[in-house]
């Protein structure tokens, strides 16, 4: 009877025992499940407008398990920089960290280039590692038409942000952004498609551009545009037509349209003088009977073609910039007189037109020249801009003009020019004493400062103030050092309206720094340009 009892007792507590192992192992199930599901679910969470595409999810999620399986074994492996591409490599895959690289990889693909000898460019896999924005690029793709892309490209979770093409027919978010064949893999990558506001660059090649660029404007309605037209003989007449049509609807303050024609100079045809001739009565149409006699005037002064032009809404004006000439991208020219560097009048046109300090004005036109030392973002759209500022502070709006960036081993600044307003004759006036190259406008302060180096021996802080309308340079602070015979030497000079106030005499033990925070704290510009 005791042993019945002792056996009773056992295989109760085996049945005891294995039915808590059946509830733990059917826990972990559960739990298995779950992660599961979390983990199909993070495969599937960069479809952003995956709403817009429930027919693509199956085929999609099953992509992007294929892609994460061939990248899992690389992670272990180390980078490699290639020489030929610019781009690192770790194990198969090529890395993707920069806008840049979208770009290089865009030009590959299109020229039929290889990544790597043997590698070519459209048939390798990629990882994107970081969030990336195509700026001021309309229609951009990877990939084209008849040269797909027919690699591998993991997103690894990150976005790309840009304008994109949105055809009929697409399947997938990633079909704005990639032209591809049927053996390229995309997956866990995040589309934002931006088509609202800000610049649009375009080129037009050829004449299948050129009749769908209506189309092309209509996707990014409120958009400034600045397009290039890069052929000898392009359509100019129907796309001016195309842009004067999407000119008339802008209304915004610092809206803009501009086009350039800038064909290879090395193959002129044997027509070119016709065909210059031909753009420039387009760009003439562009720019509307209000400026057509600004322009004609300049043309019989100047040599050369209308090649640039650009029409933008400023406070109540419209301004017409436009340059005739072939296209200026380098630095001005210049000669020697004695030691003394003379520069060409290189120089482009201001028109303006509009209200202005609750005056209407009819049409008023600048001949503005160019900074010396600019590499000319005008004509290429780039940061040219317009900007109403008063400049001379005398309470009244003028005309600050962005020329665009220069740099170099000694910093890097704006360049500028100014027209400012003359209240009593209504007009608008060159203003010649505004400084060329500016590290810092300060209108707040009523200053602007310059700061620039000829190596580490010799920098400059200039301060700019208003004085009797015009601008002169009040402070200046000058640094410099070299070798004597009786060893190092290095001083700090302070001027005032020209003239020598005070001079330090430094050592290396005496702190450059801790000087200029003591007695020049709002001249601190040391290589700040």
């Amino acid at each position: 009877m005791k042993r019945n009892k002792k056996t009773a007792l056992l295989l109760g507590l085996t049945v005891c025992l294995f039915l808590a192992c059946a509830i733990q192992i059917g826990r972990y199930a559960s739990q298995n499940r779950v992660l599961l599901t979390e983990n199909r679910a993070l495969l599937t969470e960069n479809r952003e407008l995956s709403v817009f595409f429930p027919a693509a999810m199956a085929k999609s999620l099953a992509v992007a398990e294929g892609v994460r399986a061939q990248f899992a074994g690389d992670v272990s492996m180390e980078e490699e920089l290639l020489e030929s591409s610019g781009f690192h490599k770790k194990g198969g895959i090529y890395l993707i960290d920069y806008k840049s690289q979208l770009y290089d990889l865009q030009s590959m693909i299109e020229n039929g280039e290889e990544i790597e000898p043997g590698v070519p460019a459209a048939t390798a896999s990629y990882r994107l590692r970081r969030d990336l924005e195509v700026e001021n690029i309309r229609l951009f793709s990877i990939g084209t038409k008849e040269k797909p892309f027919g690699g591998v490209f993991d997103g690894d979770r990150h976005r790309i942000t840009g304008r994109f093409r949105m055809e009929d027919g697409a399947e997938v978010p990633e079909e704005m952004l990639f032209y591809v064949d049927a053996s390229a893999r995309i997956a866990n990558l995040k589309i934002y498609n931006d088509l609202s506001g800000g610049e649009v660059f375009l080129k037009v090649e050829d004449l299948q551009e050129c009749e769908t660029l209506e189309s092309d404007l209509a996707e990014c309605p409120g958009c400034s545009i600045h397009l290039e037209m890069t052929e000898w003989e392009p359509d100019a007449g129907r796309i001016v037509e195309v842009l004067r049509g999407y000119w008339e609807n802008m209304t915004e303050d610092g809206a803009y349209v501009s086009a350039t024609f800038y064909p290879d100079m090395d193959k002129k045809p044997a027509n070119a003088e016709a065909c210059a001739k031909s753009v420039q009565e387009a760009l003439c149409t562009l720019a509307g009977e209000e400026y057509a006699g600004a322009i004609g005037e300049a043309l019989a002064r100047e040599e050369g073609y209308l090649w640039f032009l650009r029409l933008e809404r400023v406070g109540g004006l419209i301004c017409c910039t436009f340059e005739i000439g072939e296209p200026v991208y380098e630095p001005d020219t210049y000669y020697y007189e004695g030691d003394n560097i003379v520069y060409t009048n290189v120089g482009y046109y201001i028109a303006v037109s509009g209200e202005w300090e609750r005056k209407e004005i009819s049409c008023q036109c600048l001949r503005i020249p160019y900074t010396q030392m600019v590499h000319s973002s005008i004509g290429t759209g780039g940061t040219y801009r317009v900007e109403e500022v008063d400049l001379n502070f005398d309470g009244k709006r003028d005309l600050l003009i962005h020329e665009g960036y220069s740099g170099g081993s000694g910093g890097s600044w704006g360049n500028y020019r100014a027209a400012v307003w003359e209240a009593e004759t209504g007009t608008f006036v060159y203003f010649s004493s505004l400084p060329e190259q500016i590290t810092s406008l300060e209108f707040d302060s009523r200053r602007v400062v310059d700061s620039y180096q000829l190596g580490v021996s010799y920098q400059v802080v200039e301060v700019y103030e208003v004085v009797d309308g015009e601008y002169v340079c009040t402070r200046k602070l000058v640094y410099q050092s070299g070798e004597s015979d009786e060893g190092y030497w290095a001083e700090l000079s302070y001027y005032e309206m020209g003239e020598l106030v005070e001079t330090h005499r430094l050592s290396h033990d005496n702190d450059m720094e801790s000087l200029m925070d003591e007695r020049y704290p709002d001249m601190d510009y040391w290589q700040k340009g």
